[in-house]
């Protein structure tokens, strides 16, 4: 994302949220999609957990590798999934369970839209306790399901 490229890391978690929201789009979300936007996630989580020390980041940081860790991964993706989950545990993070998982990372991208961001963003995209991730919520539990 351009953004977190420009060290706007607020605004780059609600463009990444938003990538992963009900709203988005008329399609619901897949495998790829949601790999791409969870592994986006990790690094301005963290970012703003070093700079703010507010654990709702950090946390979500931890949410983003339980949800993206139920996914088929490429080896890329599982490479950054275990760095976030590596260093968001030495940071005090526990990993969730998974029906915890989306509220924990509802939490911290509102923990996020609350820094402030550029207006521009803020005008085109829904505020953050309006986006819903039914279809993420339903994509991992078929991953889920299907391991079993």
């Amino acid at each position: 994302m351009a953004e977190g490229e420009c060290s706007h890391d607020a605004e780059n978690i609600m463009l990444a949220a938003y990538s992963l929201a009900d709203q988005c789009s008329q399609r619901r979300i897949d495998n790829d999609q949601a790999q791409k936007s969870l592994t986006g996630l990790g690094v301005p989580f963290g970012t703003l957990f070093d700079a703010y020390r507010d654990p709702a980041f950090r946390d979500a940081r931890m949410a983003v590798v339980v949800l993206g860790q139920t996914l088929h991964l490429n080896a890329t993706s599982k490479g950054y999934f275990d760095k976030h989950a590596r260093e968001a545990t030495e940071q005090g993070a526990c990993a969730p369970e998974l029906k915890q998982a989306i509220p924990i990372l509802q939490a911290g991208i509102a923990a996020a839209e609350r820094i402030g961001m550029d207006v521009r963003i803020g005008e085109l995209l829904p505020k953050a306790e309006e986006m819903a991730f039914d279809g993420l919520k339903e994509l991992t539990l078929n991953f889920v399901n299907s391991k079993r």
